[in-house]
This record gives structure tokens, C-alpha cells and sequence, in this order.
């Protein structure tokens, strides 16, 4: 068992993570109808790669064997620009609460795609918990109406971004099978190059067209916000969201907290 100091400190950890997702999806709300989701997610990989590399040159030497395979970098930031991306076209329609709600979803996601990439389980307390967050969730998402639920009467936002939480899920399970023993600086700065280069070959048009100079200051807060605190948030809590069967009990259950809050 892990001592009880880590146990409190992961709860703390997954507790500040739930609240920078939350920011996150509450300030997407107010300007994803005002900039492109491609163009936003864009800039906010290009800052968070500044400042996740001054990081990463502060705290080692450069070496050439933390990003060797580049491909692997490639493959995750895929799968996590797909989450950020949809995550901003699907709060164009949705809620924030319900985008909230529909990443509860992501631990059990993230459980069977571990099991199916690196046949690791979960405990059975572990899927317990999540499961009980993921019931929760989809009895909210389908306002608890039966009939919406048998014929998946999912709304445009909400399924979006159920797509990109199923990435998001992929991502985390594989990050510890692409790891080759860099550190999680190392790891977040070449998956950062990796989503700021996918996403400028494939939204080019979306990009060269904003014009960055008369953004609001709320976009630009939001974009600042996104690289650096939600930046931090979505990688480096990762390796305590795949890696760690204990800790990712905690941030489980603390996705199931106000699931089970709303439900009585």
C-alpha cells in the first residue's frame, strides 16, 4: 500500500486537476464561438512549447536519446490534439457542465484502452469507482430519460468531444508504453513540438487567415491560461492518471464526487 502522505497527495493532485479542467472547459465556452478550434489550440501548443522547453533546459542537458523514435511523440500528440480540438468545437453546442460531465467518461475509457494496448487491469475497487462515474455520467448526459438513452439522443457538442476524450484516453494509456525512459519534461516538450506541427500542416488555412493582432483579450487570457496552467494540468498529471493503479483510484473517485453530488 502507499503511504499515507502519497494517497493525500495524489487526492490533492487529481482534486487540482478536476479544477483546471473545469476553468478550462468554462473558458473554452466563452470564446469557442469566436476563434477557430484549430487556430486557438494551435497557439496555445506554440507558448506552452516556450515556456515547457525553457523548463526542460533549466532542469537537464539536452539529450538526443530523449527523443529518439520521434514517431512516438507523433502518435501522442495526435491523440491529444484531437481532445483539445474537439474539446472547443463541441463547446460551440454544449455546456460547459456537460462537456464536464462527459469527461467523467475518460477513466473508464482509459482503462479499457490500457487493458487493450498493455493488458494491464484495473483493481476491482478501481473499476468500481469508475464505473460508478461513468453511470453517473451518462445518466446526466441523457437528463436521466430512458428513451434518450436507448436511442442515443447524444447532442452534436456532447458526442464530439466523446470522441476526443476517447483520444484523450488513448493518450494517457499510451504514454507509458511509448515512454523510453525520458522524463515527463522530456516526454511533454517532443509531444508539444509534435501537436504544434500537426496541427499547423492540417489547419493552415484556419491559422493563416486569424487575425492574431485584434484577438480579445479573453481569447488571448484563455489561449495564456490553456498553455500554461491547463498545459500542466492534461500532461504531467498523465503519468499519475496511467501509470499509477493507486492513483488513478483517486482521480477516479474524484470524478465520481460531483457526478454523485448531482445525482442527489
Amino acid at each position: 500500500m502507499l503511504p499515507q502522505k502519497e494517497i493525500l497527495s495524489a487526492h490533492l493532485a487529481m482534486l487540482l486537476f478536476s479544477i483546471l479542467v473545469s476553468l478550462s472547459f468554462v473558458l473554452g465556452a466563452k470564446v469557442a464561438r469566436d476563434i477557430d478550434p484549430i487556430s486557438i489550440t494551435f497557439a496555445r501548443f506554440c507558448i506552452a512549447v516556450l515556456i515547457i522547453g525553457i523548463v526542460y533546459k533549466l532542469k537537464t542537458n539536452y539529450v538526443f536519446d530523449d527523443f529518439k523514435s520521434p514517431w512516438r511523440f507523433v502518435v501522442l500528440g495526435f491523440f491529444i490534439s484531437l481532445y483539445f480540438v474537439l474539446m472547443f468545437e463541441g463547446l460551440k453546442t454544449a455546456k460547459p457542465v456537460s462537456m464536464s460531465v462527459v469527461f467523467t467518461l475518460t477513466p473508464l475509457l482509459a482503462g479499457l484502452f490500457d487493458y487493450l494496448l498493455s493488458s494491464r487491469k484495473m483493481s476491482k475497487n478501481v473499476f468500481l469507482a469508475v464505473t460508478i462515474g461513468a453511470l453517473g455520467a451518462i445518466w446526466i448526459i441523457f437528463e436521466g430519460d430512458l428513451d434518450k438513452l436507448t436511442s442515443l439522443d447524444l447532442g452534436r457538442g456532447e458526442f464530439l468531444f466523446l470522441i476526443g476524450c476517447a483520444g484523450h484516453a488513448i493518450y494517457a494509456a499510451l504514454i507509458p508504453r511509448l515512454n523510453r525512459g525520458e522524463t515527463a519534461v522530456a516526454q511533454t516538450f517532443g509531444t508539444l513540438i509534435a501537436c504544434s506541427i500537426i496541427l499547423m500542416l492540417l489547419g493552415w488555412r484556419s491559422i493563416s487567415i486569424t487575425d492574431w493582432t485584434v484577438l480579445p483579450p479573453l481569447i488571448w487570457g484563455t489561449i495564456i491560461y490553456l498553455a500554461i496552467f491547463a498545459t500542466a494540468a492534461s500532461f504531467f498529471s498523465n503519468p499519475i492518471f496511467s501509470i499509477s493503479v493507486k492513483l488513478r483510484k483517486s482521480f477516479g473517485l474524484h470524478l465520481c464526487y460531483p457526478v454523485l453530488g448531482r445525482l442527489l
